[in-house]
């Protein structure tokens, strides 16, 4: 099976203006993905060792709308999976979703920070 060609961007938000004027904040997906492992926190313990930067997750779960953005891409290419949709009233379907072992090695080559296994 090939590796997709899934890269992130550079920044943790970008904003975007709509015809009204009005601008918008937008998390990208590398702020998606490092929120689900806890590693946007200011305070995220990344640690050092023979020159090499190591973090231990104490999280890997997002919740948000099903089909919502990056989720799909990445569920598709075995970087995430995908708990069972619930509802709550009448808002839209929404799950967990989780970066798997393959997901957790790819953002760590996009990242240079070895991530081990959450607890």
């Amino acid at each position: 099976m090939q590796t997709p060609d899934i890269h992130l961007p550079p920044k943790m938000y970008e904003e975007r203006t709509a015809e009204d004027g009005k601008v918008y904040t937008y998390c990208t997906m590398r702020q998606i993905v490092l929120h689900t492992i806890g590693l946007d926190r200011a305070d995220a313990r990344v640690y050092h060792r023979h020159g090499r930067a190591f973090y231990k997750p104490y999280r890997n779960y997002f919740n948000t709308y099903v089909g919502e953005y990056p989720w799909p891409m990445l569920c598709e290419a075995g970087y995430a999976e995908m708990g069972k949709p619930h509802t709550h009233k009448n808002m839209e379907p929404t799950a967990n979703y989780w970066l798997t072992r393959k997901g957790l090695d790819w953002l760590e080559s996009e990242i240079g920070i070895h991530i081990c296994d959450e607890d």
